[in-house]
């Protein structure tokens, strides 16, 4: 058969058209992702705060992680977010996407929630502990079966707990007594035990003898602050050592709170300021930090910061007014200042939007916004969003967790997720009122 010369008609065509697929591809691909961001960016009512609910017993409490889960003014748990079919399986690549929150206690004795990975851990009024596999409760709910209530089950029989705090694939439980317990995936020694068996299966008690006044757990790492306004670390980042028992990480002893995230701490000074410490410290402060926590750098130079919300690679603060404040990263818009940003360096200052004496919860790439009359917004990437993930984005995604499970970052990009820079509509109490 004749060699066709480089110069040939044929080849020179064949070329030509690769290009134009190359260029059409292209400009497919533009428009697909303007038109989503456009389609999804700008819908809904428009972001405000009406008239405060009467005060009840009730603080309003709101979680996020994979899933999200908040206590409705009168007692009763909702959630949303993934319901994976089979709900125990790590390797469940089949969820049903759930954007709008559902119903999954109907209960009106709740008083705290913590969600955690597909999991939350939840008080009662009278002080006792569930767990709740969200999954399974969503996806009860979704088909309208009976097993929600299978979804629940109390951890022990004591009723003398305070606070609880959900990583990865471990969580906390504080004592009203100042004692620190844990249960759950301990392989680089995250519960604080003094050892790597995992998992733990039943509450154990971290150093005993200690009181703590609260615990924050991350993805291998947790922190608690105990009640002499010490913070301590125990677990692992990455490829390094693992610190077997809960250690002093700070000459300080006058924190009053700290909130964790994405291998980065954030802690609250008695005296009003609010410092950074970890992976996500530098784009979140502007200054360069250290890891595993040692070396904080401020956040800010205010000294009015009475709470704080870590997102791992954003912050939230609120001062002594009700206002909120943020920095760090803001590629999905979840900093709430109205429009998305590549890249870090994005300062500390008021979002574009009030929200005074509203109750705040963040990942890295969402912020819930639960509203004083009884709304709540969201900004950042929709939980439960539905992307139609092909079946690659949905291995990938597999991937990405098994890839959580022993401590490494999620590598693998998948399909695009929907966003908002604006405040998005997710909920609203009472249910009968519109916008």
């Amino acid at each position: 058969m004749p060699r066709v010369a480089d110069d040939s008609p044929t080849l020179t065509k064949r070329r030509l058209n690769r290009k134009l697929i190359v260029v059409v591809g292209l400009i497919v691909f533009t428009v697909a992702v303007t038109y989503q961001s456009i389609s999804i960016l700008d819908t809904g009512p428009r972001f405000h705060i009406g008239k405060p609910l009467p005060l009840g017993k009730i603080a309003p409490q709101i979680s996020i992680d994979i899933n999200a889960a908040f206590i409705a003014p009168d007692g009763s748990l909702w959630a949303w977010g993934r319901a994976y079919d089979p709900p125990n399986s790590l390797m469940a690549v089949n969820f049903h996407a759930i954007e709008s929150p559902i119903l999954i206690s109907p209960r009106k004795d709740w008083r705290a929630i913590s969600v955690g990975g597909r999991r939350g851990y939840c008080l009662r009024n009278d002080d006792t502990l569930w767990e709740v596999n969200l999954g399974l409760a969503l996806l009860a709910n979704l088909e309208g079966t009976s097993n929600s209530g299978k979804a629940f089950r109390q951890l022990g029989t004591e009723s003398d707990w305070a606070e609880v705090s959900v990583g990865l694939g471990h969580m906390f439980a504080l004592k009203k007594g100042g004692s620190l317990w844990g249960m759950g995936e301990n392989e680089c020694a995250q519960l604080g035990l003094g050892h790597t068996d995992s998992p733990v299966t039943n509450l154990v008690e971290v150093q005993e003898g200690s009181k703590w006044k609260s615990v924050s757990a991350g993805q291998l790492l947790s922190y608690g602050l105990r009640d002499d306004g010490i913070i301590m670390q125990w677990g692992r980042y990455d490829l390094g050592e693992n610190t077997l028992v809960p250690t002093q990480i700070s000459p300080g002893t006058n924190w009053v709170d700290i909130a964790t995230g994405s291998r980065t701490l954030a802690a609250l000074k008695s005296d009003g300021t609010i410092w950074i410490s970890g992976l996500f410290a530098e784009p979140i402060t502007g200054k360069a930090s250290s890891w595993p926590a040692i070396d904080f750098s401020q956040l800010g130079s205010g000294s009015n910061w009475v709470e704080i919300v870590h997102g791992g690679m954003h912050t939230w603060a609120r001062s002594v007014d009700g206002n909120w404040w943020s920095g760090g990263i803001n590629s999905c818009g979840q900093l709430g200042r109205g429009y998305q940003s590549k890249g870090s360096g994005n300062g500390f200052e008021e979002p574009a939007i009030p929200l005074k004496n509203c109750t705040l919860a963040a990942n890295g790439i969402t912020t819930l916004i639960y509203a004083p009359d009884g709304r709540i917004w969201s900004v950042g990437v929709r939980v439960g969003a539905k992307n139609n993930w092909s079946l690659k984005d949905r291995l990938l995604a597999v991937a990405n967790e098994v890839l959580d499970r022993f401590g490494k970052s999620r590598r693998y990009e998948t399909g695009l997720l929907p966003y908002d820079v604006k405040p998005h509509l997710v909920w609203q109490w009472p249910l009968t009122n519109s916008p």
